[in-house]
């Protein structure tokens, strides 16, 4: 179905060409272009299922995107290190979570919670890790995963996380405030028309 609504789109494409010489030379140009645009969000809705009634994200697009926010973090001497994928559940059943973890049970038969943010396995893991992880600007992006409302195969959202790790009493909190809303700042940059 997505694959048949795509191709109907693509073909409307051609009859927007203009007239003319030019017209002539790009009629068929935009039309193999969307085609194939078209053909490749298909797949993609194809292979993830439509989400929230759009059928799938061109994945030429989401890496471009991706690309252009590991850039931004670059820029401002990040580098890439991902979190752990599974942590225990939590003791505290009384913390309310913005999004329900998926919870897989081990084979020993702990329950552990696959991340549902790119933060808290993190954050968690450095906690761990001494005063080696005490000054550092990381970036991730990557896949998060919280419960489907049919309790079957989790949903799979694509996240991104910029953070800073700063534990030296001589750096201002108010200049690393300020650095993280300017990523935040050009990273809507990229998304403003």
């Amino acid at each position: 179905v997505a694959a048949i609504s795509a191709l109907g789109r693509a073909q409307n494409v051609g009859t927007v060409s203009g007239g003319g010489k030019e017209g002539e030379a790009l009629r068929g140009a935009p039309q193999q272009v969307a085609t194939i645009l078209a053909m490749t969000a298909a797949a993609q809705a194809a292979v993830e299922g439509p989400a929230d009634g759009i059928l799938g994200a061109d994945p030429r697009v989401v890496e471009t995107l991706c690309c252009k926010l590991s850039d931004i973090f670059k820029s401002h001497g990040a580098v890439r290190l991902q979190g752990p994928l599974l942590r225990p559940r939590d003791s505290n059943t009384h913390i309310e979570s913005l999004n329900n973890p998926v919870e897989v049970l081990s084979r020993r038969g702990i329950t552990l919670n696959l991340r549902e943010d790119l933060t808290i396995n993190f954050a968690r893991a450095i906690s761990r890790g001494g005063s080696a992880t005490n000054n550092m600007k990381r970036w991730d992006i990557n896949k998060v995963f919280i419960e489907s409302d049919a309790g079957l195969h989790p949903k799979e959202i694509l996240a991104a996380s910029f953070d800073i790790v700063q534990d030296e009493s001589t750096a201002k909190p108010e200049f690393l405030e300020a650095e993280s809303i300017f990523v935040v700042c050009q990273v809507m940059s990229l998304l403003a028309p």
